[in-house]
């Protein structure tokens, strides 16, 4: 038969137990909560960056279009200069 003063001490024990799992399991919440946190953080910034990225490239696709159009014109105007008779120096 178990007595009085065993029951307390097993008591005491499974009450320790109980209390420390509580701890690491809140502790190492609050640890994955930081790390979560972290890589919202450096996701967030990745978007940004690919943002970045993408509306420069947009900008460069539009640059590019416009002296595409530049380039044309230019050549349309020398074709013409030409066929009046012009010369051009160094060709």
């Amino acid at each position: 038969m178990i007595s009085t003063a065993n029951m307390i001490s097993y008591a005491i024990s499974i009450l320790a137990v109980l209390i420390t799992v509580f701890t690491l399991v809140k502790n190492g919440t609050k640890e994955d909560n930081t790390v979560m946190t972290t890589v919202v953080v450096k996701l967030e910034n990745i978007e940004k960056g690919v943002s970045d990225i993408q509306r420069d490239q947009r900008d460069m696709r539009d640059e590019i279009k416009d002296h595409n159009a530049r380039i044309i014109k230019l050549e349309s105007l020398i074709e013409q200069f030409e066929k009046q008779g012009g010369v051009i120096i160094g060709k």
